[in-house]
């Protein structure tokens, strides 16, 4: 069984995303480390994603950031299968 890796996951979920009505935006914070990988928008919401490599889990600086915007109210989805990607994003309005 091959396993995929992150990059492979984010890019077919955000193909998946971008035919299915969400508008999503990889994010990149210069100088500051463990920003969430992608910001998908649409249907009325911000769905913050960190992806990882399957069974892969976020690192220090990644938990802290997620933790920092759970404490303001985003929920940070970690995603490890281009199948949870999609269904997360189904299941939030992106059914079309």
């Amino acid at each position: 069984m091959t396993v995929l890796l992150e990059s492979v996951i984010e890019q077919r979920v955000y193909a998946w995303a971008s035919a299915h009505g969400w508008y999503p935006k990889k994010m990149t914070t210069p100088g500051r480390r463990g920003t969430a990988d992608h910001y998908f928008h649409g249907f009325g919401r911000i769905v913050v994603v960190e992806f990882k490599r399957p069974g892969e889990r976020p690192r220090g600086s990644q938990s802290e950031e997620h933790a920092k915007l759970m404490r303001h109210g985003i929920r940070v989805y970690v995603i490890d299968s281009v199948e949870q990607g999609i269904a997360l994003l189904r299941n939030l309005g992106g059914t079309q």
